[in-house]
């Protein structure tokens, strides 16, 4: 199971998360956070690289998966050093999109040949 972690209260309660039985990773909605902390998409603000590392703290205190985003604060060479395990690579909006418009581009195709 992967606790999203999306608050100032999540954060601050990351290692008593990790510490739960049946929780096997750690994930910062770093998207959540920062409008939770009051500055909606400044992904670069010290602030969500400090919850980060405190995520990734407590998931090596405890032995857990800690999960980190591409799109998220940090660089990913820093954040494999840190213990990031799992590594995300885009959100299931984009990919459903990406998906939805390579289709409709090829239908589009295909019937201009018809045409």
């Amino acid at each position: 199971m992967i606790a999203l972690v999306e608050t100032r209260v999540g954060v601050a309660n990351a290692d008593a998360i990790a510490a739960v039985d049946g929780v096997d990773c750690l994930y910062l909605g770093h998207v959540d956070l920062s409008v939770d902390l009051g500055i909606p998409g400044s992904y670069d603000d010290p602030r969500l690289l400090e919850a980060t590392h405190a995520l990734a703290a407590a998931c090596r205190n405890h032995g857990k998966h800690f999960v980190w985003d591409v799109g998220s604060t940090g660089k990913l060479e820093d954040m494999v050093r840190l213990g990031a395990s799992i590594i995300m690579c885009g959100a299931d909006t984009g990919t459903l999109r990406d998906a939805v418009a390579l289709a409709t581009a090829d239908v589009r195709r295909r019937c201009a040949r018809l045409a």
